[in-house]
C-alpha cells in the first residue's frame, strides 16, 4: 500500500544533446534556449495529485527541495537563498507558479522568463527577447519592438545575477 501515500517525481534535467530533436523548441542540452532547459516533469501522488491532470506552469528543478522541504514539514535554512519554491499548490491544480520570474545562467550567458516572455543575454551583454507562446522556436527577437519588457527582464535579471556567488576560478 506505499504507492497509494508516495509522491513518485520523474523529471530530466535538461533537453536533448546537439543533434537530438527538441523540436518545436531551438537549442539543446548545455544552451539556455527552451530545447535545452524546457523539459517535461511528471508527479504521481494518488489522492493528493489528481491523475491524468497537465500544466503548463513554469517551474524549476530547484522547486523540488522547498516543495519536498514543505511536504515532509521539514523547515527551510535561514539567510540562504533560493531560487526554488514550494509548488505543491501547483502540484495539486490548486494553484499557479509562485515564480514572478524565473532565471538562469550557464557559462557566462544567462536568461530571464516572466510569463510568456523570456530574454537571452549573451556573454557580450547583448539580449534578446521573444514571445514564448507565439514563437516557442525563439525565431523571432522582439527586444527593438518591445524595448521597455526588455529593459525591464534585462534590470530583473541584473538584480539577480548580483546576488550570485562569485564563479569559481577555471
Amino acid at each position: 500500500g506505499l504507492e497509494q501515500n508516495t509522491l513518485v517525481i520523474f523529471q530530466s534535467d535538461n533537453g536533448a544533446p546537439e543533434g537530438g530533436s527538441n523540436k518545436p523548441f531551438s537549442g539543446w542540452k548545455g544552451g539556455l534556449r527552451e530545447g535545452g532547459i524546457r523539459v517535461p516533469m511528471m508527479a504521481r501522488w494518488p489522492g493528493r495529485i489528481p491523475a491524468g491532470r497537465t500544466s503548463n506552469e513554469p517551474g524549476v528543478s530547484a522547486d523540488l527541495f522547498p516543495t519536498l522541504a514543505a511536504i515532509g514539514g521539514g523547515q527551510l535554512p535561514s539567510g540562504v537563498r533560493l531560487d526554488g519554491k514550494n509548488i505543491l499548490p501547483v502540484l495539486e491544480g490548486k494553484g499557479k507558479s509562485p515564480h514572478d520570474t524565473l532565471f538562469w545562467g550557464y557559462r557566462g550567458t544567462y536568461a530571464a522568463r516572466r510569463d510568456r516572455w523570456k530574454l537571452l543575454q549573451d556573454k557580450a551583454g547583448r539580449s534578446s527577447l521573444f514571445d514564448l507562446e507565439a514563437d516557442p522556436a525563439e525565431a523571432n527577437d522582439l527586444a527593438a519592438a518591445r524595448p521597455a519588457l526588455a529593459r525591464e527582464l534585462a534590470a530583473a535579471l541584473d538584480k539577480w545575477k548580483a546576488g550570485l556567488p562569485p564563479p569559481r576560478p577555471s
